[in-house]
């Protein structure tokens, strides 16, 4: 999602997690709903466009949807491959 950076999401741990368009409301998902730093920054990076509204979410998930934003790595290994 354009509205949160991936590398905002990642060092934050905040992520998107919906759109609501008719009430004008970005959901976003942390770990730490008290997250003053994280939020506020959001709310700048939106410019006042879009209300903020959070959900708690377990570290394991946040770590598994964080996983999702990384960019994708070869599965290819040079050094072992140049082995065989």
């Amino acid at each position: 999602m354009k509205l949160v950076p991936r590398d905002f999401a990642l060092r934050h741990h905040i992520f998107p997690i919906a759109l609501d368009r008719e009430r004008g409301t970005l959901i976003v998902a942390l770990s730490d709903t008290n997250n003053i730093v994280a939020m506020d920054q959001l709310r700048a990076r939106l410019r006042g466009e879009l209300e903020l509204e959070s959900r708690l979410a377990a570290i394991r998930d946040l770590a598994r949807d964080r996983a999702l934003l990384r960019p994708r790595l070869s599965r290819r290994h040079p050094a072992r491959d140049r082995d065989r």
